[in-house]
């Protein structure tokens, strides 16, 4: 359902059922916390957004790839382009959305030069 609610353009709703879980105390897997994570970018809840990561640390999500791709989304969406950039130097793989996801977050937010030179990067270990 929050998946359902994310992909049809509803964070709110998303976030609402998310929280509705936590009430419930149910474990939420990598699944959720790709969605919530979404959603979360969506509509800016930082807050909420560092908690999940915080969740997925404890979890051991930190090798899922699209958990990862996520949170650098979700920081570069809500202005944190240092956890960003962390989430992905810390990541163990790195899939071609990784890259363009810390690139492009680069230079949205004004650091051409930083993008530029993470894209040669991403060329050489093609």
């Amino acid at each position: 359902m929050i998946s359902g609610f994310v992909q049809c353009g509803k964070p709110k709703e998303a976030i609402d059922l998310f929280m509705k879980l936590q009430d419930e105390a149910v474990r939420p897997n990598e699944v959720t916390v790709v969605s919530v994570l979404a959603a979360c970018a969506d509509v800016g809840e930082l807050d909420l957004g560092r908690s999940v990561h915080e969740y997925s640390t404890r979890s051991g999500f930190k090798r899922n790839v699209r958990v990862c791709n996520t949170l650098i989304d979700m920081y570069v969406k809500c202005g944190c382009l240092e956890n960003a950039r962390r989430v992905f130097d810390e990541m163990e793989e790195r899939t071609v959305v990784s890259w363009s996801a810390m690139i492009a977050g680069l230079a949205m937010h004004g650091q051409a030069e930083e993008a530029l030179w993470l894209l040669s990067e991403m060329i050489k270990l093609d």
